[in-house]
């Protein structure tokens, strides 16, 4: 091959390679964005719901004090009594909500991290294989270039060609 048409498709390609890193740059950006929307968007409604459930136990608490204070009539400690247990209940809900919903984060955070962890073991192996190609087309280049040369110089000789140069290096 034409060295004026490795030049260009040695520019081609690195430029290929630029624009892919490039674009693969660009959708990892796009995908932490949403990732960071998703998770803001959690943290609010989860802060909302504790929010909620602070109040619940805040009036949990009030009803435990009126039947501490106005309980002394059993009709009274009755209703009491009933408005206590439904506060109890509420708070009891709100907190195994928020208990179902951190565990389903934290097993989406996890499944998360693994596919992470396998994207980039799959990207290092791709990058060690076209590391290793690089390397050997390399490699394979300064053993085959130099032969190449001498077969030439052999088949000049061959001709009856005595005045050429050996080809050597010098080191």
């Amino acid at each position: 091959m034409m060295l004026s048409l490795k030049l260009p498709l040695a520019f081609l390609a690195a430029l290929l390679l630029l624009m892919g890193a490039a674009l693969f740059g660009i959708q990892q950006l796009n995908q932490a964005l949403g990732e960071y929307e998703t998770s803001v968007a959690q943290s609010y409604a989860q802060e909302r719901k504790a929010a909620t459930m602070l109040q619940d136990f805040k009036v949990q608490v009030q009803e435990w004090k009126n039947v501490l204070l106005r309980g002394k009539d059993s009709a009274q400690r009755e209703r009491y009594w009933a408005a206590f247990q439904k506060q109890e209940r509420i708070v009891v809900q709100d907190a195994s909500q928020l208990l179902d919903e951190a565990a389903e984060l934290i097993a989406k955070a996890s499944a998360d991290t693994a596919s992470q962890a396998a994207t980039l073991s799959l990207i290092v192996m791709l990058a060690v294989c076209a590391a290793s190609v690089v390397g050997a087309l390399l490699f394979s280049r300064s053993v085959v270039r130099p032969i190449g040369q001498a077969v030439e110089v052999s088949q000049a000789v061959a001709k009856g060609d005595l005045t050429v140069a050996p080809l050597g290096r010098a080191r």
